[in-house]
């Protein structure tokens, strides 16, 4: 028998320092998700247009899909957000972001 586990949506985002997201999700949880190692990944795709910081911050929940989207398309699944650790460690030697800040304060 299946166990049902219950599905995370994202209520309301923010756009902290250094490619995080201050995330609300629809169970009153936040949490701060570096999204830096998806930024880091090779080919990025969709989500090249997110190297520019400005782009970056267009940022907005879509309350149908229930997660973060911007304007291109590019989203993030909600529940991936939720299980992602609130700081992560990452190589930077040839980031095209240059070298991260993990754990400074936003």
């Amino acid at each position: 028998m299946a166990l049902l586990q219950k599905l995370h949506r994202v209520t309301n985002v923010k756009v902290l320092e250094g490619y995080r997201l201050g995330l609300t999700f629809d169970d009153g949880t936040y949490k701060e998700v570096d999204i830096r190692p998806w930024l880091e990944r090779q080919p990025l795709g969709v989500f090249e247009p997110l190297l520019d910081p400005g782009f970056f911050a267009q940022v907005q929940v879509d309350p149908l899909l229930g997660t973060v989207v911007w304007p291109n398309g590019a989203d993030l699944c909600p529940d991936v957000l939720y299980a992602y650790p609130e700081e992560v460690e990452v190589e930077t030697a040839e980031s095209p972001i240059g070298p991260a800040t993990v754990g400074e304060p936003a």
